[in-house]
């Protein structure tokens, strides 16, 4: 057996824990003061990986599951769309100002944001009731620590819409984040590229934003199928020259 701070860490070792151990570990983890911050993020990123490869593989392609999988692909498909064309509002509103006032303004940049609502678990009405530990594990699942989501967002970098380049193209932008195509390309799904049965979500056409969410922040498939919404943000930075 392998260990670091006290903590199993072998893939082998870690292979063999069911996931209701598995949280439970991760929660310790999580609530360890005594860790540092680098220690507890891979500490956390090897056990959160498992979790999520254990609960994926034993997701069932049942009807209402994939009916559940289409719908959630198209609230992010329509979701990353409302965030870019908002962000582009304000880029050219930013762009305005500008030329309003050109030896005052500095330039700007840009950047929708979409993110899994960290308090899905105290809305007033859930959709069902769930446990303390379901409530602890969505923590860190959103929390700083949770290393991957906070590298990896749901948009890619190409809806930074800087004003000291007054040419950005929403529409082509909206195309190249959220279908992952570049001019005239045709769409294909990213259903071909994530890890899932592609046998069974052949006729779902899945955006973009969604394999990032799913593929690189920890999420397992039944994490996301709880979500109903997620928060849109708008950060408006100086540009670094």
């Amino acid at each position: 057996m392998k260990y670091r701070d006290g903590y199993l860490c072998g893939q082998d070792d870690l292979d063999r824990l069911p996931v209701d151990i598995l949280e439970d570990i991760i929660i310790r983890i999580y609530q360890d003061d005594y860790l540092s911050r680098d220690a507890k993020q891979e500490l956390l990123k090897d056990y959160l990986d498992e979790r999520k490869n254990k609960l994926d593989k034993a997701f069932l392609y049942t009807d209402e599951n994939l009916k559940r999988l289409r719908e959630m692909n198209g609230l992010i498909e329509q979701q990353s769309i409302e965030a870019i064309r908002t962000a582009y509002r304000i880029y050219q509103d930013e762009l305005a100002e500008k030329t309003a006032h050109p030896d005052t303004y500095t330039d700007m940049e840009i950047k929708p944001i979409l993110k899994v609502p960290a308090d899905i678990y105290y809305q007033e009405k859930p959709d069902c009731v769930f446990t303390e530990k379901e409530e602890r594990i969505w923590d860190v699942l959103c929390s700083p620590h949770n290393r991957d989501y906070r590298t990896f967002g749901m948009l890619s970098t190409v809806t930074d819409f800087c004003t000291s380049r007054p040419e950005a193209d929403c529409e082509a932008v909206i195309r190249e984040c959220v279908y992952g195509c570049m001019g005239e390309e045709e769409f294909t799904s990213w259903g071909d590229v994530m890890c899932l049965d592609r046998e069974k979500v052949k006729d779902i056409l899945i955006v973009r934003p969604f394999h990032n969410i799913y593929d690189f922040c920890g999420f397992a498939m039944t994490d996301l199928l709880k979500v109903q919404k997620f928060h849109l943000e708008i950060e408006l930075t100086d540009e670094i020259l």
